[in-house]
């Protein structure tokens, strides 16, 4: 059986039109439309009247000949960029349906990285060319879902201005110059890349929204570099958020399934991070009872998140960006030779410490069944209830592995006191689509 290649994967193909996309302009905050583009300024005043919105089109932007500054074109290509992406979307990554009625201009041009000045400054330059539908606000609000509607088009712009010289782009010295044009052509090559799929996109920041509590506190920002063949754990796999989910609404909501995480807690293939943070954010909470007993460490009451040594400076980044770094301790281990991180934490000999082992979509390689399963009887806490909690998609063509995985388990000699106590078939996606996921819960 071959390994699991990403690229075997599809993107979802629905494409929303920009007519299936409100946009509208907030009445009490809006970037006015003057009689002269001077007058044009970013406002918090209130305004009765929304301006009309019109559609516009890759042919009503400024093409490459009419030679636009520096600044004009990067305004472009700023506007072009993708929209914050919130968990998985069965739409194109980086497309949301933003509702504008709650989001003013100011606050819009802002999430673009884009100035008060450089907006009155590229109003005032489509003004003078007569670009009479990228005066007004509420259009220029609609340039990012062009390449959604018109996505030909749209690599068609975007590779104008790749291939131009750029030559009348000039700067104060040599060196100046090349690195505004060098700015230009780094901002076009990652909106190309940002739209070629989910394998060819540049590194991006995911926000995970737990929806199954209303509780801001317990949302999580992910890291994801690009995606390559040999590092996996660089993406962020549907399997994990529905774990997360359940850990989280559980231990939120139900008071009888406490005892999904006891102390310490290990997570084998911690990726970029998702359900070990989820579970660093309950301890945050002291929805965790901690069990101090003697015989662990202060250390010991970490969750320790592990990987490959090439996953680990990613996760790490993850755990920071959430601030969860004094919970969370993130740790190299390699399923194939463990003995680093035994020394790392000092454990050599008596290495059952982990009174919980978690794994979410462990398994793309035939040989991992077999990992697992060492993994689990060299670090699982056999005789204090130990607990294993797995969550792994019915990916097509892996139904052998599986089903090695689930013997492996059950006809191993120190695996047969392990109970399975729960059990469930669940619906999940990913930027690759829809998926169906089984969770398993067993207890020594």
């Amino acid at each position: 059986m071959e390994d699991f290649d990403p690229l075997d994967l599809f993107s979802p193909d629905e494409r929303p039109s920009v007519e299936n996309v409100q946009i509208e302009e907030h009445a009490n905050c809006s970037l006015k439309e003057s009689e002269t583009p001077e007058d044009s300024q970013v406002s918090n005043d209130s305004d009765d009247e929304q301006e009309e919105q019109e559609v516009v089109h890759i042919l009503d932007l400024p093409h490459i000949s009419l030679k636009p500054s520096f600044s004009n074109l990067l305004f472009i290509l700023k506007l072009f960029q993708p929209e914050v992406q919130y968990n998985f979307s069965s739409k194109p990554a980086g497309f949301t349906t933003v509702n504008h009625d709650s989001i003013n201009d100011k606050e819009f041009f802002n999430s673009k990285g884009i100035s008060e000045e450089d907006v009155v400054e590229s109003i005032a330059w489509f003004t003078n060319l007569s670009l009479t539908k990228l005066i007004k606000p509420s259009n220029l609000k609609t340039i990012p879902y062009l390449r959604f509607s018109s996505p030909l088009e749209f690599f068609n712009y975007i590779t104008s201005i790749v291939s131009s010289d750029l030559s009348w782009i000039q700067g104060a010295t040599l060196k100046e110059t090349n690195k505004l044009r060098d700015e230009i052509w780094k901002a076009a090559g990652l909106r190309l890349a940002e739209n070629c799929g989910r394998t060819a996109q540049p590194e991006f920041v995911r926000s995970i929204v737990f929806d199954c509590v209303a509780n801001s506190k317990f949302n999580v920002k992910l890291k994801e570099p690009s995606l390559t063949e040999d590092n996996l754990g660089l993406k962020t796999w549907g399997s994990s958020l529905i774990l997360a989910e359940r850990l989280i609404k559980n231990y939120y909501n139900d008071e009888e399934k406490k005892n999904y995480l006891r102390h310490p807690i290990l997570e084998l293939g911690a990726g970029t991070g998702l359900v070990g943070m989820a579970c660093g954010i309950i301890e945050k909470e002291n929805i965790i009872s901690m069990e101090n007993e003697n015989t662990l460490t202060k250390n010991m009451n970490k969750i320790f998140l592990t990987d490959l040594p090439a996953i680990i400076p990613n996760l790490q980044d993850n755990v920071n960006l959430n601030n969860l770094s004094s919970i969370c301790e993130v740790q190299a281990l390699d399923w194939q030779d463990p003995s680093s991180f035994d020394e790392e934490l000092g454990i050599f000999g008596a290495t059952n410490l982990f009174k919980t082992i978690i794994l979410s979509d462990p398994v793309y390689s035939s040989s991992h069944p077999y990992l697992i399963v060492n993994m689990i009887k060299r670090y699982l806490d056999f005789e204090n209830h130990g607990t294993v909690l797995l969550e792994l998609p019915e990916r097509e063509k892996f139904e052998e592995v599986r089903e090695l995985l689930w013997g492996l388990i059950k006809d191993d000699e120190k695996l047969s006191c392990l109970k399975l106590v729960d059990e469930d078939i669940e619906n999940g996606f990913d930027d690759f689509g829809k998926q169906r996921l089984i969770f398993k819960h067993w207890i020594s």
